[in-house]
């Protein structure tokens, strides 16, 4: 079971043009819809202006937000992770070839939709943190470990985790808050070249964010098999 949308912000008015189209959505996440296309391998993804905290869906809209994380998605994975495989295969105008003729030159579409490849999901939310927060923070307190992974001691909330980041995986949780899995368990499920991935791409996009003069405490990852970065980033 999913969290629950309220009804006051379920329904778009791009979700009626789309369906009118003849797509049919695949699934509702909390702020973002997927649509099935005529071509079986790929999705289209449409970022609405719904608000999520934590496990819940608040019954209100900003305006233009599903904009600007499509925009946000666009500029790391075309811009920063270019060189990386990842399923993100067109946006903006570029959408248009994959969908029926009545979306075609849709200006909202264009600025809020992602055309992606559809892939089989690994089911572990991949986290790196450069920093000691969040639950990663909380779990600390509790035996001085994260995920397994043995930290020195004395650090306080917002401490930088050295001598490097580390990967601390979590389950993706349909409903409810996600678990820390232990770090070695999912190495030895889905290899350790998921762990060196996650890691290389953390240090990549904590590096941009530092040219401008900001910290990137921690972030989360999503792969299909193949270790093809999804979801948003």
């Amino acid at each position: 079971m999913s969290a629950t949308i309220p009804s006051v912000v379920a329904a778009t008015p791009f979700h009626d043009r789309v369906t009118h189209a003849g797509l049919i959505r695949v699934h509702q996440g909390k702020v973002r819809d997927t649509y099935a296309l005529p071509d079986e391998n790929l999705l289209l993804v449409v970022a609405t202006d719904r608000v999520s905290i934590f496990d819940f869906v608040l019954p209100t809209l900003v305006p233009r937000k599903g904009e600007l994380l499509t925009a946000l998605t666009v500029f790391w994975l075309d811009e920063v992770l270019n060189d990386a495989r990842h399923h993100l295969l067109a946006f903006g105008s570029r959408i248009d070839v994959h969908l029926p003729v009545s979306l075609r030159e849709d200006a909202e579409l264009q600025r809020r939709a992602l055309i992606v490849k559809k892939l089989t999901m690994i089911p572990v939310e991949c986290i790196v943190r450069g920093y000691l927060t969040g639950s990663g923070w909380k779990s600390y307190q509790q035996n001085q470990q994260v995920c397994g992974i043995s930290l020195t001691a004395g650090l306080h909330d917002g401490s930088r985790i050295l001598p490097a980041p580390i990967f601390t995986p979590t389950t993706k949780a349909e409903t409810g808050h996600d678990e820390h899995l232990h770090t070695e368990a999912v190495i030895r499920q889905y290899g350790s070249s998921l762990r060196h991935r996650s890691l290389a791409i953390y240090a990549q996009i904590a590096a941009v964010a530092e040219e401008k003069k900001l910290i990137l405490a921690d972030t989360k990852f999503e792969f299909g098999t193949g270790e093809v970065l999804a979801d948003e980033v």
